[in-house]
């Protein structure tokens, strides 16, 4: 996502010690971290009643991900949810900051504090940067009572330490170890022992975010999200296409109650299939004896694979005996016959001239040919199809990412989800939940969260309410102009200096300083006086599509966003970045 230079000063309260106060009040403070140009109007940002709203990537220094589909996805699932608000411990006051939602941070009182009295300043508060878990309170409000029908993700994307090695990963990274037993219905343990005989082995790891990645050729043996499973669970065997007294495999020890599944890498070059339902009882540790026995039917299953490929490859191959060069038979047959096909278009070509000739060059019949009407086969209809659906995705890929339009929310099928996710991305990320999760009671968010909510409301009311003030000073002033009125008579000097000089001027043109927008020309949102301040699966039980979010970057000219309502039983979700 491209961002506004820097170099645009960004004016804060003088200092009085270095300024005297008949002069000039503002100083340049410090860059807005949060300008995102051409942003759509409020109008067109606002929720649509009963829609879920969601969170994007923002302005992002690590590239394209999918953090805020995956938090938009775990809000959904109950029991991730309430795990979220309980991670860390509840502030007091969430602060509020009305260019927060779209990735300008929310500072810590003292830090405020001491930015306003200069102790600190602007661009070296590193040291009070905002908390993770408190930002990630502040998103799972947002999504539940929020008037907006998006929000961004990039400031905690900025939290999470090297997110470049993967944002999504990352979360799950840093908050495990924070919140070990709060988080237990996220996060999940897999051990590495060896396939023959019954030791459960010692290796164990933990994890929330299950990360697949294969190479293109794999792909070849790889057609679903159980045969990619297979293939990361069983690599030391599947990856040599043999068993041996070393052979390692990967077992579930224990399972939480979401899980969360990203395909990294190239992905597949066209689509593997995605179940609505996930079982995963063959990777468990009581399953031990079945998984060996499926692991050497895939052993034998690959070999003759390869077998048949080595037959296929000599029945379909020439030898050039000239020089011993090696050459498809099917290019070179189809190289021939479209030699051929040149002459034969030839052929027919000169044969139609010569019948205009012969008939005069009749046009009353068709006076234009463009209008002779188009009569196709059942076949050229359906390849005509075809290439019309090719033509529409590669038009979206073409399109101009710098243009900035409002997003379209649409409540699809299941089926039609699990087909066109292909088409926007080849990493999907997919998160599977337990009816447990799904039926989870939501919990309340505290008093102070609500109040943020309430605050962040309220702009974006004061938004709307600009947008209609604007537009309607714009209709006025339009119904004024009348075809010999003359120029508006400009402000002289003596009357600008004038509205200069005056205190009212001093107040209209004061700015706010970073995150506290008690100053910023709207009323203060805290009604009550409170002070601004700065996935995976548990095994055993099938799942199905909550939603999807795809290509959740801003930068995007046109983006769906499908969400499917949840069913019962284990659910699962897509998200494409």
């Amino acid at each position: 996502m491209s961002t506004q230079s820097t170099s645009t000063p960004y004016f804060g309260p003088a200092n009085r010690n270095d300024y005297d106060q008949g002069s000039w009040a503002m100083v340049p403070a410090g860059p807005s971290e949060s300008q995102v140009p051409s942003a759509p109007a409020p109008s067109l940002r606002k929720r649509t009643t009963g829609a879920p709203a969601f969170l994007v990537q923002g302005i992002s220094t690590v590239g394209n991900h999918g953090l805020g589909g995956l938090l938009t996805v775990l809000h959904q699932i109950p029991l991730a949810r309430n795990v979220l608000l309980e991670t860390g411990a509840p502030a007091a006051s969430y602060g509020f900051n009305s260019e927060w939602w779209k990735g300008q941070e929310i500072l810590p009182t003292h830090a405020l504090a001491r930015l306003q009295a200069g102790d600190l300043q602007w661009g070296y508060q590193d040291e009070s940067k905002p908390d993770v878990e408190e930002e990630i309170h502040r998103l799972m409000a947002f999504l539940d009572l929020t008037e907006r029908s998006y929000g961004s993700v990039s400031v905690l994307t900025d939290l999470i330490p090297y997110p470049s090695l993967g944002p999504e990963k990352q979360f799950y990274e840093y908050l495990g170890p924070r919140n070990e037993e709060k988080l237990k219905p996220l996060i999940h343990s897999a051990a590495l022992a060896a396939v023959f005989g019954d030791d459960l082995g010692d290796e164990e790891a933990k994890f929330g975010l299950l990360e697949m990645e294969h190479s293109r050729s794999d792909y070849t043996y790889i057609k679903t999200v159980y045969e990619s499973l297979d293939h990361t669970m069983w690599s030391d065997v599947l990856s040599w296409n043999e068993l041996h007294e070393g052979s390692k495999m990967a077992m579930f020890t224990e399972m939480g109650e979401v899980l969360a599944i990203k395909i990294n890498g190239d992905g597949p070059q066209d689509s593997i299939d995605i179940p609505e339902k996930l079982y995963l009882e063959k990777y468990q540790t009581s399953r031990k004896d079945e998984a060996r026995r499926i692991q050497m039917s895939w052993c034998d299953t690959k070999n003759a694979i390869m077998k048949i490929a080595r037959e296929e490859q000599q029945l379909f191959e020439w030898r050039n005996d000239w020089d011993h060069q090696m050459m498809d038979k099917k290019q070179m047959i189809e190289k021939a016959r479209n030699q051929w096909q040149v002459y034969s278009d030839y052929l027919l070509g000169l044969g139609k001239f010569r019948g205009m000739v012969a008939s005069g060059f009749d046009t009353d019949s068709y006076p234009d040919y463009r209008m002779a009407p188009c009569e196709m086969s059942e076949s050229e209809t359906s390849a005509f199809e075809r290439v019309d659906e090719v033509l529409q995705m590669l038009l979206r890929m073409l399109t101009d990412i710098d243009k900035r339009l409002s997003y379209t929310l649409q409540k699809v099928e299941i089926e039609r989800v699990l087909r066109d996710i292909w088409q926007e991305t080849k990493t999907p990320l997919m998160v599977y939940a337990t009816e447990t999760a799904l039926n989870t009671a939501r919990a309340p968010l505290t008093a102070a969260l609500q109040r943020f909510a309430t605050a962040e409301n309220k702009a974006f009311r004061q938004e709307l309410h600009h947008e209609a003030t604007e537009a309607a000073e714009a209709e006025a002033d339009e119904g004024k102009k009348t075809p010999g009125s003359g120029p508006i008579e400009p402000i002289s000097p003596s009357k600008r200096k004038h509205r200069a000089d005056s205190i009212d001027s001093m107040d209209s043109n004061r700015a706010s300083i970073g995150s506290d927008d008690a100053q910023n020309g709207f009323d203060n949102p805290f009604e009550d006086g409170q002070t601004s301040t700065a996935t995976m699966t548990a095994l055993g039980t099938p799942v199905t599509t909550a939603a999807i979010e795809t290509d959740p970057d801003l930068d995007t000219d046109t983006t769906e966003v499908r969400v499917v309502a949840a069913a019962s039983a284990r659910e699962g979700a897509l998200s494409g970045r």
